[in-house]
C-alpha cells in the first residue's frame, strides 16, 4: 500500500535539466498531479509493469514514483530491478543512496553515493552524489565518534595502538592574522605526508575537532597530563602531536612539533626547526621525517618519495589553501570552494587544492536534510520559464571555473578506522578525477 505524503510535483512540458533528479518521468498528465491522479499514475505504472515487466523507462518511473511517495522498502526494491538493466544510471544512482537515507540507512546510503565515480563529471547527479557521500560519511564519523566519547569509562586500553596517531591543529601565536590560517595547514600538510606511510593510520581531522567539543576542551588544553590519556583512549591513537608556528614581524618561521606517547603517559621533546617563511614547505618535510624516525619506521623507496613531494612552492596558494580548511571546517562549502579555486589560480599544479576545490562544490550541492534535498529536486520548468533550484543557486555562488582539469597527484591518506561498528563498514571512495 502506497503511503501519500504530499503533492509532489506539477505538470510542465519539460523539466529543468539540474532539477528532474527525481520525478523527471513521474508526472505525465497536464495539469496539476493532485494526489488522486499521483495515485492513479503510480496504478497505471504498475498494470503496465504486469505485462512488460522489463520495460526500463517504466521500472525507473515507477522506482522515482515510490521515492517520492516515500514507500521506501518497495522503491529499495524496484530500484534494483531498474539498476540490473542501466547500473550506471544518474538518477538511479543518487534515488538509491536518497532512499536508503529514508530507510534510516547511513551506511548504505553512503554505499550507493560512492558509485558517483561511474557517473559523468558533467553530471549534476555527480556533484549531488560525491557531496552526500563526503557529508554523510562526515557525519558518521562524527556519531562513531560521539559515541566512544560517551562510553569513555567503558574502553580498554587494549585497543590503544602505536601505529595510530592524531595530529592536532598548530597553535598560531604570530602577531599577523594574516598567518593564523597556517594552524590548519601546516598540521594538514603533516597529516597528508605521514598518511603516505602504509603502517601508520592518521586519524582524520571531524575525529579531532569532535573530541575536543564533546570533552570541551580547547585545542591548546588537550594535551595536559590528565586529558592526553583520555583522547588517545577514545580515539585508540597511540600518539598525540601538536605544536606551534610563529611568523615573527621579520618574516622568519618559528615551529615546534611535540607529542604525547598515550601508552607510556610521558611528553616527548618539542622538534623546532626555524627559517624563512619561504622555507615553510623544506621545513614541514624535515618535521615529519623527524617524526618518523622517532617512530622507527623504515620507508619504502616509493614512500620516501611520496613524501617527499612540494604539492606547491606559491606561499599565497598555500595560504588560499589553508583559509579553505578552516572554512570547510566551518561548514562554509560555498567560500571554501572558492578559496581553493583561488589556491589553484595561484598555483594550478596544485592538485590537493584541485581536488577539495570539486569536494567543496560537490558539498555545497549536496548538503541540507533529506527532505530538503528530496523537495528540492522537485522544481518544474513552469511557462518556459526554469525555477532556479537551491542546487543551481549553491552551485552558480562558485562562479565561473570552478570545474576545472584536474593535474596528477601522489598524494594519498589511508584514514585510521574505529573498532566500533558503522564507518569501517564504508566503501571506499572512487579516485580523483584525472
Amino acid at each position: 500500500m502506497i503511503k501519500r505524503i504530499f503533492n509532489i510535483c506539477k505538470r510542465s512540458t519539460k523539466f529543468a535539466p539540474a532539477l528532474a533528479v527525481i520525478i523527471a518521468a513521474a508526472c505525465s498528465s497536464p495539469g496539476e498531479l493532485d494526489d488522486k491522479n499521483y495515485n492513479e499514475r503510480i496504478i497505471e505504472v504498475s498494470s503496465q509493469l504486469q505485462s512488460d515487466s522489463a520495460n526500463f523507462d517504466l521500472l525507473k518511473e515507477y522506482a522515482l514514483l515510490l521515492v517520492l511517495s516515500k514507500d521506501n522498502s518497495e522503491a529499495e526494491i524496484e530500484i534494483e530491478k531498474a539498476l540490473s538493466i542501466a547500473p550506471n544510471d544518474p538518477q538511479l544512482l543518487f534515488n538509491k543512496g536518497l532512499n536508503y537515507e529514508f530507510l534510516n540507512d547511513t551506511v548504505k546510503a553512503i554505499e550507493a553515493y560512492s558509485k558517483y565515480g561511474s557517473v559523468e563529471a558533467a553530471s549534476e547527479y555527480r556533484d549531488m552524489m560525491q557531496g552526500r557521500y563526503l557529508l554523510l560519511s562526515r557525519e558518521l564519523m562524527k556519531s562513531d565518534t560521539k559515541k566512544l566519547a560517551a562510553k569513555e569509562n567503558n574502553l580498554s586500553t587494549d585497543n590503544i595502538s602505536g601505529s595510530n596517531i592524531a595530529i592536532f591543529p598548530m597553535d598560531y601565536i604570530g602577531l599577523d592574522e594574516k598567518y593564523a590560517v597556517l594552524s590548519n595547514g601546516f598540521s594538514e600538510m603533516i597529516s597528508i605526508d605521514l598518511g603516505k606511510v602504509k603502517n601508520l593510520r592518521v586519524l582524520e581531522r571531524i575525529r579531532l575537532q569532535t573530541i575536543l567539543d564533546e570533552l570541551k576542551l580547547s585545542q591548546s588544553k588537550f594535551v595536559d597530563r590528565e586529558t592526553a590519556p583520555r583522547v588517545g583512549k577514545i580515539l585508540s591513537a597511540g600518539k598525540l602531536y601538536d605544536g606551534v608556528i610563529n611568523i615573527t614581524e621579520e618574516g622568519e618561521l618559528l615551529i615546534e612539533v611535540s607529542h604525547w606517547d598515550i601508552l607510556n603517559n610521558t611528553r616527548s621533546p618539542a622538534i623546532k626547526r626555524d627559517g624563512d617563511l619561504s622555507e615553510l614547505f623544506i621545513l614541514e618535510k624535515e618535521i615529519v621525517f623527524h617524526i618518523l624516525d622517532q617512530l622507527e619506521i623504515k620507508l619504502t623507496p616509493l614512500e620516501r618519495e611520496e613524501i617527499e613531494y612540494i604539492p606547491t612552492e606559491n606561499i599565497n596558494a598555500f595560504l588560499a589553501y589553508s583559509r579553505g580548511l578552516a572554512q570547510e571546517e566551518e561548514g562554509n562549502y560555498s567560500q571554501a570552494a572558492i578559496s581553493f579555486n583561488t589556491a589553484v589560480e595561484l598555483d594550478p599544479g596544485f592538485t590537493s587544492a584541485h581536488n577539495k576545490q570539486i569536494e567543496n562544490r560537490s558539498k555545497e550541492a549536496g548538503k541540507g536534510s533529506k527532505e530538503k534535498l528530496l523537495g528540492t529536486v522537485g522544481e518544474l520548468q513552469i511557462g518556459g520559464t526554469v525555477q532556479t533550484s537551491l542546487i543551481d543557486e549553491r552551485l552558480n555562488k562558485l562562479g565561473e571555473g570552478i570545474r576545472s582539469t584536474f593535474s596528477n597527484s601522489i598524494d594519498s591518506r589511508t584514514p585510521a578506522q574505529d573498532s566500533d561498528k558503522g564507518i569501517n563498514d564504508l566503501p571506499p571512495p572512487p579516485p580523483p578525477v584525472r
